[in-house]
C-alpha cells in the first residue's frame, strides 16, 4: 500500500507546481496537471484513512504530520483560486468590451442591413 504521507507530498507538490504554471499563464500545461491531480486525489480517496493511520506505529505523530501537509496544501489551494478568480474576472470585463464594441458597430449599420456606414449630406 503506498504511504499515506507520500501521496499528501505528492498533492502539495503538484499544487506548487499548479501555483508556478498560473504565474506563467501556461493554461494548457495546467489543464494537464489538473488532470494528474484529480487522479491523485482519486487514489487518496480510496484509502481508509482512518484504518490506514491506526496502523502506523504511532498514529498521533503521523496524524499530525498528515495534517500539517494538508493545511499547506489547502492554504496554497487557496491563493492558486483566488488568482484564478481575478484571472476570470479580467476575462469577464475584456468580453464585455468587446460586446460593447460590437453593439456599438451594430449601430452603425443600421436596421437596413447596410454592410457600412452611411451618411446623409444635408446639403442637397
Amino acid at each position: 500500500m503506498t504511504d499515506l504521507i507520500k501521496l499528501y507530498q505528492n498533492l502539495y507538490d503538484l499544487t506548487v507546481k499548479e501555483e508556478q504554471l498560473l504565474n506563467e499563464d501556461n493554461y494548457d500545461q495546467l489543464l494537464k496537471l489538473l488532470s494528474e491531480k484529480d487522479k491523485l486525489i482519486d487514489a487518496i480517496d480510496d484509502i481508509n484513512k482512518k484504518t490506514y493511520i491506526k496502523a502506523q506505529p504511532d498514529p498521533a505523530v503521523y496524524l499530525e504530520k498528515v495534517k500539517s501537509i494538508m493545511q499547506k496544501t489547502k492554504e496554497l489551494e487557496d491563493k492558486n483560486i483566488s488568482k484564478l478568480d481575478g484571472e476570470l474576472k479580467e476575462v469577464k470585463g475584456n468580453l464585455k468590451n468587446i460586446r460593447k464594441g460590437k453593439q456599438s458597430r451594430k449601430g452603425y449599420q443600421g436596421a437596413g442591413g447596410f454592410k457600412e456606414a452611411k451618411f446623409i449630406d444635408k446639403k442637397s
